[in-house]
């Protein structure tokens, strides 16, 4: 259960959609089903009565699939994510399940804190060097990278020493950043040159500060326990190390959010420790000195090293701002969708109908945990994760006595067996399923094992997260949520599931009447049905078609080999029926054998019924219309009938259906409208408001081209009124 649980921390939890870590919730699903089974064997029952929290979980997972199912599958949607999505939550039932039946004994618990801390710790490190020398680094070949490119497009032949350059950062950075346009390219040398904020093994700055703010909370407990017991300067040199290590990685992630959380958190706790006791103690105005003291070295020395700048205070207004319009745009989705919500995995397309025009990003959530659940899974998950708020606050306000732990320590076995399964096993999927051998993975390991080594001897042997400090730590961390999102990322949802089983009292064996074995063989039965169902339609056709998808971009990118990328393409779409890229990248493949011989018109039909197959898949996204209508246009450029170009225009007006702020879509309309003889300045004008919006925005990824602007220009005058 353990090493589960720490894999999450250790693979980007932002590939929900994409299916990136369906591996472990299938692992999740098969352990749930072992550990029922091993019940039903020996006729064992020690979870805890049913409660609010249950409720509460149950109707979070079940409206996201009731949504899925009703939504996506019964009506139009990307039946891929939302599938992708239902695993997922389903998942997350099941790790709900075990660590309210396992974590009941407070070793287990000790256990599950302790690595959880360490891996925070590794992680805080790894942060760090990302900050340091990594981003720099990867900026330096992102732009070689380009560059080569560039020129090889562009027909210039590349030194023998150039293209092992050329190759070596292709195998190392992928060839889907080839496949990028100019504006996709320049969005992501900016964000490696210009964005430095530590991930973790995460793809967002927000989704690492999560896991850190839980990770602050687990050193400052510790110190405090050590205080406590007298443990000795080691063990409080040791805590304190552990906090002034994961404390400055947080303040470099720059996520006001999770600062704020934080903050609001700490003073709470000051005023609560004050009114308790009425005066503060001579001993605890040393401890507040001391870490004030602490707190202002280290933002000094960020400051030097320019972790830190004013810009953290400064932009923080623009990053609300940003927030707002993220919220009311949110909120027209739930205004058309109230009951059941849009289906997991499929909130961006539906958000981009209403995304107000000049808003920065084309998000994933919505950056409100309470707004996602309503969103994605309609009334029933909203009503979920209110019983689970409510409850939390309820426990919040409690005046329950917060334990000191007594009991055994854990074995150091267990410990140390748990972390190494999951470095272990996050360096096997990547290495036998993604081919390639993570040497960050082993130094991690390795970081990881020495830390738990030395920690074990220093910290106080009772090192369970105590229930002030798990309370802390999921209000800090909901706080955060409020304004960064994550709710459908499980990394993110365990922790917080993990902090409500810790804020509950260690729970005796249950002595009540044991469940009749028929009824746990059933619940077996359906766990079994379940693993056997996340495999077949999940699991197995999305690695397939992944590793399909890679190995085509690879072709045809670097070797420049299209009929063997146009073979993986189509072995992809075979294996996963669902998905929509691999119909995408057959249509962009054959549209540009297609303009190398335009007199070919089967290739032509090919690339449209391609195209449409990957509409149908994603019926919801406006930009796949966009490259159905550049083929329609491309196509009456090479031969001028009127049929083609009101194909196009069909294909662009359902485009700027779904995403009316999108300028590249009136722009193409525009164009479109020419060629079909029709009046083209209303479209013309509003590509280019539009367009303006953005320069004035900053938004450079977005810009026209000058050629472009120049053609929307022209025909952008409104029609002369007759005589």
């Amino acid at each position: 259960m353990i090493a589960l649980f720490l894999i999450r921390c250790l693979v980007p939890a932002e590939g929900v959609e994409q299916g990136q870590t369906l591996w472990i919730a299938a692992a999740w699903l098969v352990f749930a089903t072992v550990r029922v089974w091993w019940m039903s064997r020996h006729e064992s029952w020690h979870r805890p009565a049913w409660s609010w929290t249950d409720t509460g979980t149950a109707l979070l997972v079940g409206g996201h699939c009731l949504s899925a199912l009703l939504v996506v599958f019964l009506a139009n949607g990307d039946r891929r994510a939302a599938l992708n999505g239902c695993w997922e939550w389903l998942a997350v039932g099941a790790t709900w399940f075990v660590l309210r039946d396992m974590l009941r004994t407070q070793s287990v618990r000790t256990g599950l804190s302790r690595a959880l801390l360490v891996t925070i710790a590794v992680l805080s490190l790894m942060g760090f060097w990302q900050h340091f020398v990594w981003y720099p680094e990867q900026a330096t070949k992102i732009t070689d990278l380009i560059s080569l490119s560039t020129r090889l497009e562009q027909g210039t032949p590349l030194s023998p020493l150039e293209r092992k350059r050329y190759d070596e950062l292709n195998a190392e950075i992928g060839s889907e950043v080839l496949t990028l346009d100019a504006g996709g390219r320049k969005v992501m040398l900016d964000r490696a040159t210009f964005s430095v904020e530590p991930i973790g093994r995460f793809a967002l700055a927000n989704s690492f500060a999560a896991l850190l703010i839980v990770g602050l909370f687990l050193a400052l407990d510790a110190v405090v326990l050590s205080v406590r017991q007298r443990s000795g300067r080691v063990a409080l040199l040791a805590a304190c190390g552990l906090a002034l290590v994961i404390f400055p990685c947080l303040l470099l992630t720059k996520s006001r959010t999770a600062l704020a959380g934080t903050a609001i958190v700490l003073v709470w706790q000051a005023l609560r420790l004050f009114a308790r006791s009425g005066t503060w103690s001579r001993r605890w105005l040393w401890g507040l000195g001391a870490g004030a003291l602490a707190f202002a070295v280290l933002l000094i020395a960020l400051v030097v090293t320019g972790g830190l700048d004013l810009l953290v205070l400064t932009e923080a207004p623009k990053s609300l701002q940003y927030r707002l319009e993220y919220w009311q745009g949110t909120l027209g989705i739930i205004s058309h969708h109230p009951l059941f919500g849009v289906g997991p995995g499929n909130f961006r397309q539906h958000y981009l109908q209403f995304k107000l025009p000049g808003s920065s990003e084309e998000i994933l959530d919505p950056h409100n945990f309470l707004l996602d659940a309503w969103a994605q899974g309609g009334l029933l998950a909203l009503a979920g994760v209110g019983l689970l708020t409510g409850a939390w606050i309820g426990r919040c306000c409690s005046t329950q006595a917060s334990e000191i732990n007594s009991s055994p320590h854990p074995r150091s076995f267990t410990l140390f067996a748990g972390g190494t399964l999951a470095f272990a096993i996050v360096y096997a999927e990547e290495w036998l399923l993604e081919g390639f051998s993570d040497g960050i993975v082993i130094t991690l390991a390795l970081g990881w094992l020495a830390a738990a080594f030395v920690l074990e001897r220093t910290l106080p042997r009772a090192a369970a997260i105590s229930r002030i400090a798990a309370l802390s730590a999921g209000s800090a961390l909901l706080i955060h949520l409020l304004g960064a999102g994550g709710l459908s990322m499980p990394a993110i949802l365990q922790l917080w599931l993990f902090l409500l089983v810790m804020t509950e009292p260690v729970a005796a064996p249950d002595t009540g009447p044991v469940p009749k074995p028929a009824i746990l063989k059933g619940v077996t039965l359906a766990l079994f049905v379940l693993t056997a169902g996340c495999l077949w339609s999940g699991l197995l056709p999305v690695l397939g078609s992944t590793l399909l998808l890679e190995r085509g971009r690879h072709a045809f990118v670097v070797q420049g080999n299209i009929r063997a990328a146009e073979q993986f393409f189509r072995e992809a779409a075979a294996i996963d029926t669902l998905s929509p890229e691999p119909h995408h990248q057959l249509a962009m493949l054959t549209m540009k054998r297609w303009l190398q011989s335009p007199q070919d018109s089967a290739l032509f039909e090919a690339a449209a019924e391609h195209q449409q197959q990957a509409i149908i898949r994603d019926p919801m996204a406006g930009k796949r219309q966009l490259l159905l209508g550049e083929l329609w246009l491309a196509r009456f450029q090479h031969d001028p009938q009127r049929e083609y170009a009101e194909q196009a225009v069909t294909a662009l007006e359902r485009g700027v259906e779904l995403y009316p702020e999108f300028p590249q879509l009136w722009a193409q309309l525009a164009l479109a409208l020419q060629a079909a003889g029709r009046p083209t300045h209303l479209a013309a004008r509003k590509a280019l408001d539009l367009d303006d919006l953005n320069r004035r925005q900053g938004h450079t990824d977005k810009w026209f081209s000058d050629e472009l602007r120049k053609k929307i220009e022209i025909i952008s005058a409104p029609p002369e009124p007759s005589l």
